[in-house]
């Protein structure tokens, strides 16, 4: 009789699949804005004079006071979009992304109540 050693074999664990990458709501918030703002066209872009700038600018703080007590979106909106047109050319990135900020949250929060 002979020692044979039969070799026996483990059964390979399969490879899981990852599961499928849920999409970024925000990536398709941000092509609906796109889209939204190919169907709205160009907007000029020539700054204001002062007596105009200074009047959005006061519009600007009297919502922005409004929503520091009152806390309504619209007021907030209202404000920032003031600030936005009121600024100067230097700083109206910085207004102009706050402003789409707080629209693009308002989307999100409106898409998770879906």
């Amino acid at each position: 009789m002979t020692d044979e050693k039969t070799e026996t074999t483990a059964p390979k664990p399969t490879a899981k699949k990852a599961p499928a990458r849920k999409p970024d709501p925000m990536a398709r918030i941000i092509a609906d804005m796109k889209e939204a703002g190919k169907a709205l066209g160009g907007f000029g872009t020539k700054d204001h004079d002062e007596a105009k700038r200074r009047a959005y600018d006061q519009l600007a703080a009297s919502w922005g006071r409004d929503h520091a007590i009152t806390g309504e979106y619209a007021s907030g909106l209202l404000s920032l979009s003031f600030e936005a047109v009121a600024c100067y050319r230097r700083e109206k990135r910085y207004a102009l992304l706050q402003l789409a900020a707080v629209a693009l949250a308002e989307v999100e929060r409106l898409d998770g109540a879906e």
